[in-house]
């Protein structure tokens, strides 16, 4: 899944941003889609760590559905997260939220 970006919507966040390293980050960001939103369901982020929640639905032989997660945890730094702020900068919440589900399973990425 690649992401379009808009340039008029990358402008408007930029105006609302005001100045600083951002703008720059903006821009790029049409040339590289950061690993933590390709094949994302959620995105968050906790003190450590942005996690990727990618949500599947599972049904089994009784005919029950189950909800999983496959959660990859990206070690923060400083270029991770002007990409996380730059693409959620309009969220309420900047860190996001974790979906609830019934199973997961969690890989860690330096």
């Amino acid at each position: 899944m690649e992401l379009k970006v808009n340039n008029d919507a990358v402008d408007e966040l930029l105006a609302a941003i005001g100045q600083g390293s951002l703008r720059e980050i903006c821009k790029q960001k049409g040339k590289r889609t950061p690993d933590f939103l390709i094949g994302a369901t959620n995105v968050y982020r906790t003190s450590e760590f942005i996690v990727k929640q990618e949500i599947k639905t599972i049904c089994d032989s009784d005919k029950n559905t189950y909800m999983i997660s496959k959660d990859t945890y990206y070690l923060r730094n400083e270029d991770l997260d002007d990409y996380y702020e730059c693409y959620f900068a309009k969220r309420k919440e900047l860190n996001g939220k974790r979906f609830p589900v019934t199973m997961y399973v969690r890989a860690y990425v330096d």
